[in-house]
Order: structure tokens, then C-alpha cells, then sequence
């Protein structure tokens, strides 16, 4: 019976879920072209990974999520124009955060996004990949090479044929 007990006991342990520590839950209102703060906050303890999830319920255009250490205009993270959607990105302790919401597309109106920010301790992410583009393939980019130079040809014959009668004739009008 003990060994059962503790069978189960660490079938538990292996399946709990992370801490998780619910900062802010809130509906709110943003005006057309506003950018505003929603949370201000430190993490002093351990590092923790950040989740913001957000649901646009009036808006047409959707809203960004943005989150920055304190002090800084470069966000580590954020989302593009959504109408919902989840933002996660790992965070470093002994610094402060704020999480910043926009809604600078929509020209008229307000919209009602549901905001809720949460703090996930222990679980371990890989920091985001810093670029997300996928490389051209090889004959793609010797394409995109050829015509660029090309272009450039293009240019570079036209600028000589307009600008060489002016050249010559001022060149000789000084002999």
C-alpha cells in the first residue's frame, strides 16, 4: 500500500503543472490611436517565463502587446496586430517590466481587449530565435542577385546617355 502511495505521489510530481502567479486579469478600454502602460512590475526572485493572453472583443483592426524592461523604447517582445492571441517570452530576474497594449490602427471607436498577464516559474524556454525569416533558396537568390544588378545596369546606362552631351559640351566650351 505505501509503495502505491508513493507511486502516486511521484506520478504527481512528475505531472504538476508549473507555478504560475496571475498578475493582472482585467477588460479594457482603449481608445482609437492610445498606447497605454497595463502593468509595471519587478521580478526579483528567479526567472520566470511571462504569458499574456488577450482577446479583442470590440476593435476591428486588433491590438499589439509589447513587453520592455524598464527604461528601454526596444521591446524583447511583442505581437503584431491581432484581434487574440498569446504572447510568451522568458524573463531575467533582478529587473523591472512593463507591458505596454496599442491600439494605433483603429482611426475611430475604442476597443474592449481582455488582458490577462501571468508569471510561469520553472518552466525553461529557449530564449526567441532573433530572426524568424527563412533564408531563399539558392536559385531564388541568385535571381534576386541578377535582376538587382541588372537593374542597376539599367540605371547606370540611362544616368550616362542623359548626363554625357552636358559633360562633353561643358568640358570643351572650357578648352
Amino acid at each position: 500500500m505505501t509503495r502505491l502511495t508513493l507511486a502516486l505521489l511521484a506520478a504527481g510530481f512528475l505531472h504538476a503543472e508549473s507555478p504560475r502567479v496571475v498578475l493582472l486579469h482585467e477588460l479594457l478600454r482603449l481608445e482609437a490611436m492610445e498606447r497605454k502602460s497595463v502593468l509595471l512590475f519587478p521580478l526579483e526572485q528567479q526567472d520566470a517565463q511571462l504569458e499574456v493572453k488577450f482577446t479583442s472583443q470590440r476593435g476591428g483592426e486588433g491590438v499589439r502587446l509589447a513587453v520592455y524592461t524598464t527604461g528601454a523604447n526596444v521591446p524583447l517582445a511583442g505581437t503584431t496586430y491581432e484581434l487574440t492571441g498569446t504572447l510568451r517570452t522568458p524573463l531575467a530576474r533582478e529587473r523591472e517590466y512593463r507591458v505596454e497594449i496599442e491600439n494605433l490602427r483603429q482611426r475611430l471607436g475604442h476597443a474592449l481587449v481582455d488582458v490577462e498577464v501571468s508569471l510561469v516559474f520553472g518552466v525553461s524556454s529557449a530564449p526567441p530565435a532573433a530572426s524568424s525569416s527563412t533564408p531563399l533558396d539558392p536559385k531564388r537568390r541568385l535571381y534576386t542577385i541578377i535582376a538587382s544588378l541588372s537593374l542597376f545596369a539599367v540605371i547606370l546606362a540611362y544616368s550616362a546617355i542623359r548626363l554625357t552631351p552636358p559633360i562633353l559640351e561643358r568640358w570643351r566650351g572650357k578648352r
